[in-house]
């Protein structure tokens, strides 16, 4: 995944972790090893929920920009 991103108005209600969920059970059943995402690192309040969704930080993407 590439972030999961929620209306500000409907957060706090089971939503996104009923997605994740579900997603994960979709990455079972098609015999996933893993379930991933990216997260910009200025997310705070998604990254808490993702820690109590039990993810953790397994790796640093870097980027660099050329131009400007």
């Amino acid at each position: 995944m590439d972030d999961l991103v929620s209306d500000p108005t409907r957060r706090s209600q089971g939503h996104g972790a009923r997605l994740l969920a579900w997603l994960a059970d979709q990455a079972r059943a098609r015999d996933c090893d893993l379930l991933e995402l990216d997260s910009g690192v200025q997310r705070f309040d998604a990254h808490r929920f993702y820690f109590r969704e039990r993810m953790r930080i397994a790796s640093y993407h870097f980027s660099r920009a050329l131009k400007g």
